[in-house]
């Protein structure tokens, strides 16, 4: 009665905090280098018009690595907006565990299909790209094997 059905997720129960804190700690898994990493969180607005300001963030240890902040009163009454964060790592990481925080001030903040994904670079691309640009660089550096190299390609 308080969200048009069915839920984002599909289904029919949601996480919900009234003025609290919602953490889950991803015990033994840590931030990765040249790694991204995005939390999505589907965040609601009640129909029966209880509005609230929320927070959604990815901690490493006691690092905050990426948040976002909002009220639910921006969404739709009834539905549920998807709220993202992301945090490319270079080649030093912070250290500790990763941690999903939602915060929610006011009556009921209502939180849905939560999700951390990751990705790392495909070497194959960084492969290619590199080799494009090693070509250039010859290319432009050396004319007369440019003149060379353009006859035997064309």
């Amino acid at each position: 009665s308080y969200f048009n059905l069915p839920l984002s997720d599909g289904g029919n129960i949601v996480a919900y905090t009234n003025g609290g804190t919602i953490s889950q700690t991803l015990t033994g898994i840590s931030v990765l280098a040249n790694t991204t990493y995005t939390l999505s969180v589907f965040v609601g607005n009640r129909l029966d018009g209880f509005t609230n300001t929320y927070s959604i963030a990815l901690d490493a240890g006691s690092t905050v690595l990426c948040s976002f902040s909002g009220s639910s009163s921006t969404i739709t009454a009834g539905t549920f907006a998807d709220q993202t964060c992301s945090f490319p790592s270079g080649s030093v990481v912070p250290s500790g565990d990763l941690s999903i925080v939602l915060t929610g001030g006011g009556t009921q903040a209502v939180f849905d299909n939560v999700s951390l994904t990751s990705s790392v670079p495909e070497p194959s691309s960084v492969l290619l790209i590199g080799s494009g640009l090693l070509f250039m660089v010859l290319l432009l550096a050396y004319p007369k094997r440019r003149q060379f190299l353009l006859t035997r390609l064309t």
